[in-house]
């Protein structure tokens, strides 16, 4: 799967959130979130994906303060080819 150009970011500024597809960046996200004010414990270099980074650790320039990537996410979905849900029921690893 191809997600060059699922680079999405959707900033809710009243609960501090932000939701990033599966392509952005890290500096797409830091563009998303500085116009409100925010930043998370994301990466270092600008071109790493944040799912990449947030799911192998995430070590960027807040960690010492709040922790890795990986200890900050508050909800990850997985989508297939088809962009439906999997069945965790059925699937395997």
């Amino acid at each position: 799967m191809d997600f060059v150009n699922r680079t999405g970011v959707r900033v809710d500024p009243q609960k501090s959130r932000a939701r990033a597809e599966g392509g952005t960046t890290w500096a797409d996200f830091n563009h998303a979130t500085h116009a409100f004010g925010l930043a998370t414990t994301g990466g270092i270099v600008g071109s790493t994906g944040v799912a990449g980074l947030t799911l192998g650790g995430g070590i960027g320039y807040l960690d010492r303060k709040y922790g890795l990537s990986c200890d900050n996410p508050c909800l990850g979905r997985c989508r297939d080819g088809k962009r439906q849900v999997p069945d965790r029921q059925r699937g395997t690893e």
